[in-house]
């Protein structure tokens, strides 16, 4: 199924043809991010409510929604959603927040180092690795195996503005103010090509099979073919 999210939910198996859905936010508000996992569709409320706190809402058909606590009373900016390896990851102001079902949460501590900014803050899984990035001038990029224990790596995008970390199809993709820099270990990067006028505030960067696809809030849509 493809989900998407905003002032509402709405779900389809062709792009085409769409249905709405509803989640039982107690604070209404706009859905923030959704992710999928072991079998568990899980969205977070883009917006906090003092009396509720953060709402959260898990499904396993996006038909019945059950409420669910995450564990942070984070009153900023949803940044990062994700799941892999048997774990879902929330990144809200300077927490990071883990769970393996959905109900029990843990925080983690990821570092002094990002927590300049909280809204643009990206977290992704791919390759037996976990990785976050802060949005600052020279924004730092994390990575841990375990969501535990964090090294700091450079990344090839020193002297701008980072806003997101994607990974698909073998590529670490770190996206900013208007460049992009690619890695296949998160150890070694390529700067690519600047754009005149690129996506801001990115979107992940997903792989449909033939592009590397990835949008902004400008309404802008970037994509290529091949990464080498």
């Amino acid at each position: 199924k493809w989900f998407y999210t905003g002032c509402g939910i709405q779900i389809s198996t062709d792009t085409v043809h769409w249905k709405i859905r509803t989640v039982p936010f107690t604070n209404g508000g706009c859905c923030g991010r959704v992710t999928y996992g072991n079998s568990n569709w899980l969205v977070i409320n883009g917006e906090y409510d003092s009396g509720a706190g953060r709402c959260t809402a898990a499904s396993t058909d996006s038909i019945h929604w059950d409420l669910r606590t995450l564990g942070t009373n984070c009153e900023r900016y949803l940044s990062g959603l994700a799941y892999g390896n048997s774990l879902f990851m929330a990144k809200m102001c300077n927490d990071v927040t883990v769970s393996t079902d959905t109900i029990h949460w843990a925080l983690r501590t990821v570092g002094s180092s990002l927590v300049s900014s909280e809204r643009h803050y990206g977290i992704a899984y791919g390759n037996g690795l976990w990785a976050t990035v802060g949005n600052d001038h020279n924004g730092c990029f994390a990575a841990s195996t375990d969501t535990i224990h964090w090294d700091l790596r450079t990344h090839g995008l020193l002297g701008w503005y980072i806003y997101q970390v994607s990974y698909a199809n073998g590529y670490w993709f770190i996206n900013g103010e208007s460049c992009m820099s690619v890695s296949t270990d998160t150890i070694h990067w390529n700067k690519r090509e600047c754009m005149s006028s690129p996506p801001t505030q990115c979107t992940p960067v997903v792989y449909n099979g033939d592009y590397y696809i990835y949008g902004g809030t400008n309404g802008r849509l970037a994509y290529r073919k091949n990464i080498v």
